[in-house]
């Protein structure tokens, strides 16, 4: 599944797991904090989300074209005081040291892949 091209310039100090997965977000349900914050990349399988940055960076890029194997919009910085919604087929980035709030605002389940990369501790 394609998420996006994304490029860190940094990642976590010491040693890193690398984890994928995928999580279901009931109404009004936020994203866990461990995939809210740090070296991430969230791709909207189905759903929508109202993203809110609280910490550093956080870009987004729109859903691409409703064609399969479509490639979404490059990613675009999201200022602080800026909520935007995210819809399916959209992707969240996340360097190390940017967080966000992100929402499911929407009655139905949204589902999110999410590409982290952690320190171990």
């Amino acid at each position: 599944q394609l998420l996006a091209s994304a490029s860190a310039a940094a990642a976590p100090p010491g040693r890193v797991v690398l984890a994928l997965e995928r999580v279901r977000l009931g109404p009004s349900s936020q994203l866990p904090a461990d995939l809210s914050r740090g070296l991430t990349l969230t791709y909207v399988e189905a759903g929508s989300l109202a993203l809110t940055p609280v910490a550093g960076e956080v870009f987004a890029a729109r859903a691409a074209a409703s064609t399969p194997y479509s490639i979404p919009g490059s990613l675009q910085p999201i200022a602080r005081d800026e909520t935007r919604g995210i819809t399916a087929g959209g992707v969240v980035f996340l360097p190390v040291g940017g967080g966000c709030s992100a929402i499911n605002v929407t009655e139905r389940t949204a589902d999110v892949l999410a590409l982290s990369v952690r320190e171990i501790v």
